[in-house]
């Protein structure tokens, strides 16, 4: 007994006579961690557990309990900040020990009259449903009545609830369990205390396809975590999908897939193991349900670094573009040309965040069975850190040398570095090899004064010996440092002292690029952070030697492609066009008067520079409102699990996979409006926007787009971009859920492509369609001369627009 009164939780299991293993609930770790915290901010001056605290405790570490106390009128988040709790404190299992937990004289009274242990064991419903009880009849003790009567919760409702939720908790059934998940129960012991992280481990086994064949690489630690009995997990895991939402599932029982899930949710250890490389996310794509969320009642700071879990759409947005990168690298004939993107978005639209789904996507590749994988080498670059750097042919190929390093491993590692060093030597061999010769005639004409064959003059002999060894070799180290390219100072010097340092950097830079054991990808991000300059000069760098790179790789002595070369190379840039176009007008102001109508000069360079453009999806209502709810809630989202949303939920998943069309994924993608769970609807719009980047879906649509190409400039370059922008459109509408006809979403298409400025004009002011066709005055400058142009008023007139109007141009901008 403590001085105050209180009871330590060893000596309070003595007296009730359930032992204390028994007692091992993160609900009691949380509570006394919670409580410290508050005494050291001064909220309360009690050091024992209160019944308040517990009960706060047991909503955030079961989600059974939370969700009846949700529905019983309990606001979790408000409870909290009627207890002054500032902050969830991270539980350390292995510093506090449960037999020195304090309980209040309150707190120990109410368990010792209401609890009911049943089977010597202690659980959360038990647990709350005593103090309830006790927060009824003990209406004098405490504060716990009148906080629960102030917060208008219905505290019968409540412990009905918990009453048959108890009720339902007593043991699991063969034929509840799929084939896997009873193996793996009968395997390890329907009685045997174990991690959470041991039935998955186990699962692994089973299941190695899970997660598109990632799941069964995954490491998965058996001995982290708390233990219960495999039985115990699995009632867990049945009561996380509530009642009869698995029975409505294909399979009707908890399959492995389901089982995983839950026990990632019911245990931090496998939802941090499965957190790697997104596996979680990719399973919960492959489920028919998902488990309700423990930390569904908790928020936490969110940072404003790039996103690791997709909360937008924009892992399905960087499978789409990974898609197209793999079919111009794998399956397009030759010549493989290289071709580069730009990401265009203003700051803060998760350009950064794409790049980094999209790294994955390129460096991991999970085909079919039977078809060979399609993986690429990305090298990701931050053109504003390496701005300090200044040279900018340099930043790309250390980037690149540095990539190939890593990946290389055992004796290939060593074959890299030699390699490397020999591109290095061939790009500067002659002035090197004139060092080295220098300093072999100083050794030589230091070594005639040496006589090792004077007797007693032996010893100084040697050390004149080794000292001139030793300035030969410091020179040979600074001439490799100086000469040859491996430093900032050594490219400066190969760049001003070249007779031709555009060949020579480009040489160096192919014969690296052959080096690299799959087609390479540049990442480059940043770039709208940079000084205009700065971003001129980077541009042209790229344009040069990711370009045009190919060019460095023919064979020399006759013009002609080697046929080892690999394709690409390949290259994505993220920055805001705004910045970009501005930059180049800065620096080529006095061109300005070539421009074209609709093709201002920042435009053209543009053009010039990348052969696609991509700007960032909007955020949707439904993406706003997971995105949101996500940041508040931990990721947990309260999905619609009825019946009806299930089957309609799957009807959109089969017409998604079935379609062979464009216009059947346009279907698909208007049934999966209806689902009301954000994430769920989503999930199967991406998947939506994923496949009209396949090649089938792609070849139906280039026919229907071809009565649009007289619409183009006459060359073949605007035909395949319009081809490949109508189809990068179609995917960022679909995510937007804009399900624009055909022939509306082609013109608009042609407007991009050939009148880029009246597009961005018209995404920004749509209601100027409007004026126009209502001739009204003035409209704004730099686009009223562009709509009195004969070809933009033939293409705004078409016929195919049906009715063009604002609305119309919002849908097919992306205009939310």
């Amino acid at each position: 007994m403590a001085d105050n009164g209180s009871i330590s939780l060893g000596a309070f299991a003595d007296k009730l006579g359930v032992g204390l293993p028994h007692w091992q609930l993160e609900a009691l770790r949380l509570s006394a961690a919670v409580q410290l915290d508050r005494r050291g901010q001064g909220a309360t001056r009690r050091l024992g557990v209160t019944r308040s605290i517990l009960l706060w405790a047991i909503c955030q570490t079961s989600w059974a309990v939370a969700e009846v106390m949700s529905r019983a009128g309990l606001d979790v988040p408000e409870y909290g900040r009627v207890l002054k709790i500032i902050s969830v404190p991270i539980v350390d299992r292995k510093q506090m020990d449960v037999q020195g937990i304090l309980f209040e004289p309150e707190l120990a009274d109410a368990l010792r009259h209401h609890l009911k242990v049943q089977g010597s064991e202690v659980n959360e419903v038990d647990l709350a449903d005593a103090l309830l009880q006790s927060a009824l009849t003990d209406t004098g003790v405490g504060r716990l009545g009148m906080r629960l009567h102030d917060l208008k919760v219905d505290v019968e409702r409540a412990r009905r609830e918990l009453s048959e939720l108890a009720a339902g908790s007593d043991g699991i059934r063969d034929e509840e369990l799929s084939r896997s998940v009873s193996s793996v129960r009968n395997s390890l012991g329907p009685t045997t205390p174990v991690t959470a992280g041991a039935i998955v481990k186990a699962l692994q086994v089973h299941h190695p396809e899970y997660a598109d064949g990632s799941f069964a690489s995954v490491e998965v630690h058996a001995d982290k975590g708390q233990r219960r009995t495999v039985d115990e997990w699995l009632v867990a895991v049945r009561q996380s999908y509530g009642p009869g939402v698995v029975q409505n599932t294909r399979h009707q029982v908890l399959d492995g897939n389901l089982t995983v899930l839950a026990l990632a949710e019911l245990e931090p250890a496998v939802a941090q193991d499965l957190d790697q490389n997104a596996v979680r996310d990719r399973m919960r794509r492959e489920a028919p349900v998902e488990p309700r969320h423990l930390a569904a009642y908790r928020t936490d700071w969110s940072t404003d670094s790039p996103a690791t879990k997709d909360l937008l759409g924009r892992e399905d947005l960087a499978v789409a573009l990974a898609e197209r990168v793999k079919r111009l690298a794998y399956d397009d004939p030759e010549p493989r040309e290289a071709f580069l993107v730009h990401i265009d978005g203003p700051w803060g639209a998760g350009k950064s965040s794409l790049f980094y789904f999209l790294q994955d996507k390129l460096r991991h590749d999970n085909p079919e069975q039977g078809k060979p994988k399609r993986e690429f080498l990305p090298v990701p670059i931050n053109a504003w850190r390496e701005q300090r750097v200044g040279v900018q042919w340099w930043t790309l190929l250390s980037a690149l040398q540095r990539e190939i390093a890593q990946d290389a491993t055992g004796w290939r590692h060593l074959w890299v570095w030699g390699r490397t060093f020999f591109d290095r030597f061939r790009a500067r061999w002659v002035p090197f090899v004139i060092a080295v010769l220098v300093l072999l005639g100083v050794m030589a004409a230091g070594l005639r004064g040496i006589d090792l064959t004077a007797g007693g003059k032996l010893a100084d002999s040697a050390l004149k010996l080794t000292s001139l060894a030793s300035v030969v070799f410091a020179g040979i180290v600074a001439a490799t440092r100086y000469l040859l390219p491996g430093s900032k100072k050594s490219a400066e010097s190969l760049t001003e002292n070249s007779e031709n340092p555009t060949r020579q950097v480009g040489r160096l830079f192919a014969r690296t690029l052959s080096r690299a054991p799959r087609p390479v990808v540049f990442l480059i991000d940043d770039l709208d952070r940079c000084d205009a300059k700065y971003v001129v000069e980077f541009l042209e760098v790229v344009q040069t030697l990711v370009k045009e790179a190919p060019a460095f790789l023919e064979d020399r002595s006759h013009g002609q492609r080697s046929k080892r070369r690999k394709p690409g190379p390949y290259g994505f840039v993220a920055a805001d066009g705004r910045w970009i176009r501005s930059s180049y007008e800065q620096q080529f102001a006095a061109f300005q008067a070539t421009t074209e109508p609709g093709r201002p000069l920042g435009y053209l360079f543009l053009e010039k520079v990348f052969q696609l453009h991509v700007l960032l999806p909007v955020v949707t209502p439904a993406a706003r409102e997971k995105y949101f709810t996500t940041l508040l809630t931990r990721g947990a989202i309260e999905a619609d699990t009825t019946a009806e949303q299930l089957k309609l939920i799957a009807s959109a998943q089969a017409a998604v996979d079935g379609a062979n069309s464009e216009q059947g994924l346009i279907s698909a993608g208007r049934i999966a409006q209806g689902i009301t769970d954000p994430g769920r609807r989503i999930e199967v719009l991406g998947r939506a926007a994923v496949r009209f980047s396949e090649r089938a879906i792609e070849n139906a649509t280039t026919h229907d787009l071809a009565p649009f190409v007289p619409l183009l400039d006459p060359n073949p370059r605007s035909m395949k971009l319009f081809v490949n922008t109508y189809g990068v459109l179609r995917s960022l509408r679909t995510l937007e859920e804009a399900f624009v006809p055909t022939e509306q979403l082609a013109l608009w298409t042609v407007i991009e492509i050939r009148w880029p400025q009246l597009a961005d004009h018209l995404r920004a002011h749509p209601s100027t369609i409007d004026d126009w066709k209502d001739n009204k005055d003035p409209l704004a400058v730099e686009v009223d001369q562009l709509l009195r142009d004969e070809a933009v008023t033939e293409l705004l007139r078409d016929p195919r627009w049906t009715n063009l109007n604002s609305t119309v141009i919002r849908a097919c901008a992306g205009v939310v």
